[in-house]
């Protein structure tokens, strides 16, 4: 069976789900079930601040609705056109955390399927040590390490 393989990061979770070829709406419906990252950060921060949702969305002219859409999780995160202006708007909140937790939430694709073989058992292996977060800060920095020198190396 073809399919894919999907990563998706909810505010430190990770989700891995085998897609099937019937999966065309998988990420409509994965994001209307599961807060982003992006939303949960904006949402987070916009209140701790005590701002209104209608405030903000009216500061960066876009309409309640949208805004809040993007907190839950039912929009994809807020297009980076309005960092600048939303990083004026609430305090505390950064470009580099925004970009952050916008990769966050965007689900990491690939055909697992056509795969060599090793990569699938590394993908499966890395699954589920991610499922069960079992790693010693060590292990993650020593795993962390030697994938960032081998991408810098080619």
């Amino acid at each position: 069976m073809v399919g894919y393989y999907a990563v998706q990061t909810v505010v430190r979770k990770t989700k891995l789900t085998f897609l099937d070829s019937s999966s065309e709406f998988y990420e409509e419906k994965f994001r209307m079930a599961h807060p982003s990252a992006f939303g949960k950060y904006l949402r987070d921060r916009r209140e701790q601040e005590k701002m209104s949702l209608r405030k903000v969305a009216a500061r960066l002219e876009v309409s309640h609705v949208y805004l809040g859409e993007v907190e839950r999780g039912v929009r994809g995160p807020l297009p980076e056109k309005h960092w600048n202006r939303l990083v004026q708007i609430i305090p505390g909140l950064t470009i580099k955390h925004l970009r952050r937790m916008a990769i966050l939430t965007k689900p990491i694709r690939f055909n697992l399927a056509e795969a060599e073989p090793p990569y699938q058992d590394l993908t499966l292996a890395f699954a589920r040590r991610m499922e069960k977060q079992d790693l010693s800060p060590e292990a993650l920095s020593e795993i962390l390490k030697l994938l960032e020198q081998e991408a810098k190396d080619e």
